[in-house]
This record gives structure tokens, sequence and C-alpha cells, in this order.
């Protein structure tokens, strides 16, 4: 599991990022290997989070989570580094969705699939989530320091629903609505 975070976080020098493309190195490094990784420890994908787990409790997290993830980022854009690290980043919400989600389907295949659910069994829940979160925050060190350390209250979280829910589903719309609101509250 370890080698697994070590490659996605060797995967940030290769074009991590919101614009990377759907065939990139870093999707080789980030989704396919570790997919490949986790396939290897089980052939019942719904074992890395990969299904839809429990849906009334993902609809729970989703009822919540959405307005909390909204009100984060609007106290977050109020820091001069994240209006200015975001503010040059263009298209429409739609667009913006699309740019993003290559990398935070990586993120979270990765950190909260592959390496979460595969050292729930060994470690435990509070154990599982604190390792699947050290790496999490490493790959955000090149943002602005009140997302870096913000990443790491976030990873608790989103690790802590995909648990919940037994998918990571859920936790990724979450961090995709949060990537895409955070960059228009930046534009104004």
């Amino acid at each position: 599991m370890a080698a697994i975070a070590a490659t996605l976080v060797a995967s940030e020098s290769i074009g991590w990022g919101g614009s990377t493309a759907w065939l990139s190195p870093s999707m080789l490094f980030g989704l396919v290997i570790p997919l490949a990784l986790g396939a290897l420890l089980t052939d019942r994908a719904h074992l890395l989070g990969l299904g839809l787990g429990a849906a009334r409790r993902g609809s729970l997290v989703l009822a919540l989570g959405i307005p909390a993830t909204l009100g984060a980022m609007v106290v977050l854009v109020q820091g001069s580094q994240v209006e200015a690290f975001y503010r040059g980043h263009g298209g429409a919400p739609f667009e913006l969705a699309l740019g993003y989600l290559p990398a935070i389907l990586q993120v979270e295949v990765c950190f909260r699939g592959v390496l979460l659910f595969g050292l729930l069994p060994r470690l435990g829940i509070p154990l599982a989530i604190s390792v699947s979160v050290l790496p999490y925050g490493l790959i955000h060190l090149d943002k602005p320091i009140e997302e870096a350390l913000g990443s790491i209250l976030v990873g608790i979280a989103l690790s802590a629903a995909s648990v919940w829910c037994r998918s990571i589903w859920y936790g990724l719309v979450l961090h995709l609505i949060g990537a895409v609101t955070l960059t228009l509250l930046a534009r104004g």
C-alpha cells in the first residue's frame, strides 16, 4: 500500500493538476496502476469502495456535505493567496468540472479507494484514515497554505464519509463541487 501512495505522490512531478489530460502519464501512475494493484488485492470492486455502497448514507453525506462544502469554500477563498491562485482558471462550471475530474478521480480512487479500503482490514478505521490522509495532504503542498492545511481536515472528512458509505463516489462529488466552487468564487 505504501508503494501505491509513493507512486501517486511521485506522479505529482509529471503533470498532476486540474488540466490533466485523460491520456497522460499521471493517469497511468495515479489511476491505472493503483487500480491494477487494487485488483491484485481483491476481485470485488466494492471492497475498494468502487461500488455505490450504502446509497441512503451516501444521500445523507451529499445532503449535509454540499452545504458544508459550499460554506467552506466561501471561507477558504477569503485568503488572498487562495483567490490569487485560482483567479486565472477559466471556463464555465461544466468545463471546470471536466478539467478537474481526472485529478480528483485519481485522488479518490487511489487514496480513498485502494489505499484506505485496502488498509481498513489490517489497521482499523482511525489508523487507515490517518495513513490515507498523509499522501493526500502532501499533494496539496503546491497550493496556498490555507488550502494545504485544510486538505488534512477535508481528507479526514472525505475518508470518514467513504468508510461510512462504503463508497468513494459521494466524496468524489463533494470534492468536485468544492474545486469548481472555489475557482468560481476566486474569479468573482
